[in-house]
């Protein structure tokens, strides 16, 4: 009514030009805040880079997240409007010279509700982990990530890092104290930092035992091993390349011969030490670098980093050494050199899944113009590797064991379901010498035998895996719509802190 009257009476007012600018709100998405990233001010790098496509020097422009990797899309484009005054200053004509261009949606294939869940159960599951005192578990859990894929097309169901903030400050003006302030936090303080890290491309973990099915993988496809030879005996230790390895679970007689299920079922650490060495450390790299790990997975989100996958020519680039048994030792169990993104550890999880496939993973489902026309649609993209079916069914069955048999190290998280899930549990150690709690990881897909869905969990300083594994439990309850089975998933809904608790 405002517009409407000063329209009216515009000979009333010299000089007032009533105009219609867009804004952009953020509504309730502390979850996924690191995906959607947030819009800021143009800097003068970025005007200088961008001033010849038609930017001005005082545009709002994506920073970081889908804001950036898609705001040729989202941008549009402004018009201009072209008005004549008289010499009192009044408006005597305006004339819309170019029209205004609505920028597109981009139409997202992450699932809300599942979001929710995940960033819920980081919380929560952070929170029980730190008031646990079993193990080497010095009650420092404080952050974690968790990513759902669809196996069958890369798509990002869920990707979640936590603690997480609130995107709708960057929107503040200057005006807004509170903003500016939490703005102010976020950034001088090298922990409060972190929240702003996307942890589920941005940070790089030691997988621990995850990466044991890699070492199956490699041991399989290079015939060091069938899917039941027991020709590896577990003694409780080891002497390899000059060290002495112990067996962490029976240390004083060990497992016996153990077949490659039984392995991975109790997470042998010999076993993974001697397969990992008979196998060799160039099988072992090959595989990971096939599964996508230490790489890039090319995710439509920016500041992906690429992570470590151990070799012989990276360790003599950073130590300039030469590479020994026990190295291989260590990288069969996923210690050493190894460091990847929990992208990569749910992208690789996805691939042993569906038979092969290596997704490139999107979060970008559509683009669509105002008008309701497609622009662009995703299309699933994915390299086949060379696995022969034998080697994924011997490693999934092993997998299977993990999570329900009554020796598999995380049978206790998924009681109850109507399908079986293979999955793998890990440790890494995050400090020598202790001082600090271990990471704590999972990965897992199901159903094992439809295979529909791969998640990987991370919590910071989590103990064990099995720790972290209910995070996956509340995952798959939530997107198989299952009823939650006990107190584990009692509803609480903790804070959502901006910061690390």
């Amino acid at each position: 009514e405002t517009v409407a009257e000063i329209e009216e009476r515009n000979h009333e007012f010299p000089g007032v030009i009533t105009m219609t600018e867009p804004v952009r709100e953020y509504i309730d998405t502390y979850e996924e805040a690191h995906i959607l990233g947030y819009i800021r001010a143009i800097n003068s790098r970025q005007y200088d880079e961008l001033k010849d496509e038609g930017y001005d020097n005082d545009d709002l422009i994506g920073q970081t997240g889908v804001e950036k990797s898609a705001e040729r899309y989202l941008r549009g484009k402004n018009g201009r409007v072209t008005v004549e005054v008289d010499a009192e200053g009044k408006l005597t004509r305006k004339l819309v010279t170019m029209e205004a261009m609505p920028g597109h949606d981009v139409v997202l294939t992450i699932d809300t509700n599942l979001q929710k869940v995940a960033m819920e159960s980081l919380a929560r599951n952070i929170e029980r982990i730190r008031n646990d005192n079993r193990g080497p578990n010095y009650g420092d859990a404080f952050a974690g990530s968790a990513v759902v894929l669809d196996v069958n097309s890369g798509a990002v169901l869920t990707m979640v890092s936590y603690p997480s903030f609130d995107p709708a400050i960057y929107l503040a003006g200057p005006e807004d104290a509170e903003a500016q302030q939490m703005i102010l936090e976020l950034t001088k303080d090298e922990q409060k930092l972190k929240a702003l890290l996307n942890r589920a491309i941005q940070e790089n973990y030691a997988p621990g035992s995850t990466f044991k099915a890699i070492t199956a993988v490699a041991g399989l496809e290079k015939g060091v091993i069938t899917p039941t030879s027991n020709t590896i005996v577990c003694r409780g230790t080891a002497h390899i390349g000059g060290r002495n390895l112990f067996c962490l679970e029976k240390p004083t007689y060990g497992h016996g011969p153990l077949t490659l299920k039984g392995g991975l079922e109790t997470s042998c650490n010999l076993y993974f030490y001697e397969l990992g060495v008979r196998t060799g450390i160039e099988a072992l790299t090959y595989w990971a670098n096939n599964f996508g790990l230490g790489k890039k997975t090319g995710i439509d989100l920016p500041n992906e980093v690429s992570g470590t996958m151990s070799s012989i020519e990276l360790k003599k680039k950073l130590r300039n050494d030469i590479w020994r048994p026990a190295d291989t030792a260590q990288v069969s169990i996923g210690q050493f050199d190894n460091s990847f993104t929990p992208l990569q550890m749910a992208n690789y999880t996805a691939t042993l899944a569906n038979g092969g496939k290596l997704y490139r993973p999107h979060v970008i489902k559509e683009i669509v113009k105002y008008d309701g026309s497609v622009v662009n649609r995703t299309e699933p993209s994915y390299t086949q590797l060379p696995l022969k079916e034998s080697t994924i069914a011997a490693v999934k069955e092993g997998m299977v064991a993990v999570t329900s048999s009554i020796d598999g190290t995380a049978q206790e998280a998924f009681r109850g379901l109507p399908f079986e899930v293979a999955g793998k549990t890990g440790s890494a150690q995050t400090q020598s010498g202790g001082g600090r709690s271990p990471n704590g990881i999972f990965i897992c897909y199901a159903p094992a035998d439809d295979p529909q869905i791969a998640i990987a969990v991370i919590v910071e300083r989590g103990v064990w895996g099995s720790n972290v594994a209910p995070v996956a439990r509340d995952i798959i309850d939530e997107y198989f719509g299952l009823k939650a089975a006990d107190s584990r998933n009692a509803e609480l809904k903790p804070e959502k802190p901006l910061f690390n608790p």
